[in-house]
């Protein structure tokens, strides 16, 4: 009983709270426009054109480009200035654009079926990011903008179409900032010198943001040739300009981090346009610097900035206000979602973060694997960002957080700048080939031959990961599906119950959802029983072991 007062009281709390925010959301919208300033419209050298096809799979619009390779990866080329880039993005992909914005609205509907309440979160974000167009260049607008020219008239209720893909790159920072929900949890590295097969720097990573299985479907290769900054390439989706991971044709290369959870309460610059400046404007790790010391963001951020002009890599750790700048002892640096720096690294937020999640772990797990691996190629880094064990090679489930694979990375990279190569991970998640472009080759070209329209070289490829071919992946697409039957079903066969285990034994999960399953049908000795078993397992962060101490008690005091 103390426990549903309690539960009571905590709603009772949000709604006073969600009703306070919704009038001081209410007093500034006639204060502040909820909307901002489109930027000024100029004609577009593309406006009365429509893409052409070249042959079945490549699809033209002046210079610019779109085409599907042979793994499903879709592959864009853009050049000229920002407005006409954002026309032609927006012509080329129109339909993944959709599709994108489709997967994020319908990921909202679930997660908040609400639509009292999604009109609520409408009104405060829109006057949380009234100032947003304040904290982006100008260019990155009319870019946008140009995007937005072409989006789907399916979404207006949520706002006019410009507005909405300027919250979305800003939802990118909400989703960093809910690690409580495991949305997003990255790993990456890079080696160079001694540790480096031949000296060269290599940079790898795993991009873990995961908004639904559907949101990784169409990724988007996209290179770019503005008419001012460098050349570029980066992976992303439709609609976003903002860059997660990406090389420019200097070598030099930015991933991103989500930092310790921390927001700021007032408007700042979503992160990935950050990336994209530092991305499109600098050529060495001094620069880079310098452009992301000019920008104040909304959350706490580590960018891991490699460059081959100075053969080596360094951590950008910023907070909404300031920024420190993690140098490397030795020809070797990790990032996983903690800061480092010794300005950052003794926060109590930061201690609690790299104590109670998985960032601490995997930082572990990361640095052993590289100091196992001896001197590290591609090929080998491959290999290290496909990893699913624990530390010393514990078997913790098929898709634990505290894996540097967890079986949801939206994409993985992988980069040698010297030789402005960069792999690219297809489907599924980072488990497919890696396919290999060649930026100088890319950008020489500019259009693939229709008659031979592959841009990768093949024979740089890095091969599928052969635990695609196991029992044990079979057995953990079974585990995926028996989870939804056990999530969503109040009755379930014996034959499911009994074997569900068994696809995923090592995994605490699969003790949880049974704990859930028989809790929910008030079988308390059969939900006690598999709640102390997944206690003895590798339990990914604090929440859920305290989520599973919760259950528990509630059993003890129905």
């Amino acid at each position: 009983m103390i426990k549903r007062f309690l539960k009571f009281i905590f709603k009772l709390t949000l709604i006073v709270l969600g009703l306070i925010l919704l009038i001081v959301a209410l007093m500034f919208a006639g204060i502040h426009p909820f909307y901002p300033d489109a930027p000024t419209k100029n004609k577009s050298i593309y406006a009365d054109k429509i893409p052409s096809i070249a042959d079945t799979n490549l699809f033209l619009l002046g210079n610019n480009w779109l085409r599907q390779n042979r793994y499903g990866l879709w592959e864009m080329y853009i050049e000229g200035d920002a407005y006409n880039r954002g026309i032609a993005a927006g012509k080329l992909s129109e339909s993944l654009v959709k599709f994108q914005e489709e997967v994020f609205v319908s990921q909202i509907n679930k997660l908040i079926p609400s639509k009292r309440y999604q009109k609520f979160l409408l009104t405060t974000i829109a006057w949380f990011n009234k100032n947003l167009t304040k904290h982006i260049k100008p260019e990155f607008l009319k870019e946008i903008y140009g995007i937005s020219a072409n989006a789907s008239f399916m979404f207006e209720v949520y706002g006019p179409a410009y507005v909405r893909l300027l919250n979305y790159h800003a939802a990118h920072d909400i989703g960093h900032t809910a690690q409580n929900y495991h949305l997003v949890g990255c790993s990456s590295f890079a080696v160079w010198d001694e540790q480096s097969a031949n000296s060269n720097l290599i940079v790898g990573r795993n991009f873990d943001f995961y908004f639904g299985d559907d949101f990784a479907k169409n990724k988007i290769v996209e290179f770019v040739a503005p008419d001012s900054g460098h050349k570029f390439a980066f992976v992303t989706w439709g609609g976003m300009i903002g860059v997660v991971s990406g090389m420019n044709d200097k070598g030099l290369t930015v991933t991103i981090n989500a930092g310790t959870p921390e927001i700021s309460w007032q408007s700042g610059t979503p992160v990935s346009l950050v990336t994209r400046d530092i991305l499109q404007y600098a050529s060495n790790i001094d620069e880079a610097v310098k452009i992301a010391s000019s920008y104040r963001t909304f959350v706490s951020e580590s960018f891991l900035i490699g460059s081959a002009a100075d053969n080596k890599a360094v951590i950008i750790e910023k907070r909404p206000e300031i920024q420190s700048i993690v140098q490397p002892s030795l020809a070797t640096i990790i990032c996983t979602n903690h800061f480092q720096s010794k300005e950052f690294k003794d926060l109590p937020t930061n201690i609690e973060n790299k104590n109670k999640n998985a960032t601490g772990y995997r930082f572990f797990r990361l640095s052993e694997l590289i100091n196992n691996a001896g001197t590290i190629d591609p090929l080998k880094a491959a290999t290290i960002l496909r990893d699913r064990k624990g530390i010393h090679n514990k078997n913790i489930g098929i898709g634990n957080e505290k894996a540097i694979n967890q079986m949801l990375a939206h994409h993985s990279v992988i980069f040698e700048p010297a030789k402005k190569i960069m792999w690219v991970s297809t489907p599924p998640n980072n488990m497919g080939p890696y396919v290999a472009y060649n930026l100088d080759s890319i950008f020489g070209q500019k259009i693939p031959k229709p008659e031979n329209s592959d841009i990768d070289i093949r024979n740089l490829e890095i091969p599928l990961d052969t635990f695609l071919f196991s029992s044990e992946y079979l057995n953990f697409l079974n585990y995926k599906k028996a989870s939804i039957i056990l999530k969503t079903r109040k009755t379930v066969s014996d034959s499911i119950l009994n074997i569900y285990p068994s696809f995923n034994p090592s995994y605490f999960e699969t003790y949880i959802r049974l704990g859930d399953f028989y809790f929910k049908n008030n079988n308390f000795i059969k939900a006690k029983e598999f709640y102390y078993t997944a206690l003895k397992k590798e339990i990914n962060n604090k929440s859920t072991e305290d989520y599973i101490f919760n259950q528990l008690i509630e059993i003890r005091n129905p």
